[in-house]
């Protein structure tokens, strides 16, 4: 993913705008502008893909925001039509500060969800069957462009941050699950795992426009093939630097045998060669641990 334009910043977390997302906007003024009407009908056509692009970036800055405070450098958060990414520099340290931070970004959305509910619930305007056909992106009823912002709030954030808690990986619910298998078989075991069911969630939504109704559907196989390919990235990455961390603990165990061998070599001659023997066979053991 490329850095996109910066556009501002917040405390001191620059972000970006992918060019896609810009052609994208453009696209949309140029349709809404289409419909013709009065300015305040085309800022009602664009008031909703307003609301989804503040959704996401609230998304990512909860994630950010919960790295910096595990201590993780973050780079800047980039905006993209297909989501958003909060790109940090190095790692997460641990399974605990990995759960943290993936839950952080559903639960910002998740948050501000209910307080748009509690809103309409107190204004007597909550409408179960207008926010379903929101949520099931109902685009022909006209309620997903000219909603009022609070049940938009409420759609938006709502689709963003139950989603984002399917156990899919590298969404946040597969980061999260892959943390929950890290605390007892290790990093690269829970990565293989939490790859392994990512992939057949893509595969589901390549063959979902089959089994769902509506034009819209067609985004979902995009979505699985962006899934797809972010997963055998992710894997990619892990499964590289695992074995680079192998590779220079193997190193550093040979060294000390090599160590241990020149120092066995200096003893005085009147030291018996059976304990010579014993303090190679022992390196040998260790040798065969690290590279298993």
């Amino acid at each position: 993913m490329s850095g996109g334009y910066e556009v501002f910043k917040i405390r001191g977390i620059a972000i970006r705008v992918h060019g896609s997302l810009v052609f994208l906007g453009v696209m949309l003024a140029i349709i809404a502008l289409g419909e013709g009407g009065s300015p305040a009908d085309v800022g009602w056509r664009l008031m909703a893909p307003g609301v989804l692009f503040l959704t996401v970036l609230i998304h990512e800055l909860g994630h950010a925001f919960t790295a910096r405070a595990h201590g993780q450098v973050v780079k800047d958060v980039v905006l993209t039509p297909l989501g958003g990414a909060a790109r940090l520099q190095g790692a997460v340290r641990s399974p605990v500060a990995e759960a943290r931070v993936a839950l952080a970004g559903p639960a910002a959305n998740l948050v501000l969800a209910a307080l748009a509910a509690g809103i309409l619930l107190l204004q007597g305007q909550f409408d179960l069957e207008s926010l379903k056909r929101i949520v099931t992106l109902d685009i022909q009823s006209g309620d997903l462009l000219i909603a009022d912002p609070l049940r938009c709030i409420l759609a938006f954030n709502l689709l963003l941050g139950t989603l984002n808690l399917l156990p899919a990986f590298p969404m946040d619910g597969g980061r999260i699950l892959r943390a929950l298998l890290w605390l007892s078989m290790g990093k690269l075991a829970a990565t293989r795992i939490a790859c392994r069911l990512g992939i057949w969630c893509a595969i589901g939504l390549f063959v979902s426009p089959f089994f769902v109704t509506g034009v819209q559907w067609w985004i979902l196989p995009l979505v699985g093939l962006t899934l797809f390919l972010a997963n055998v990235r992710e894997r990619v990455m892990v499964e590289a630097s695992e074995g680079v961390a192998r590779m220079s603990m193997a190193f550093s165990m040979g060294t000390e045998s090599a160590q241990a061998q020149a120092q066995s070599r200096a003893q005085p001659a009147s030291q018996e060669e059976d304990d010579i023997i014993e303090v190679k066979g022992t390196s040998r053991v260790i040798d065969d641990k690290v590279i298993e």
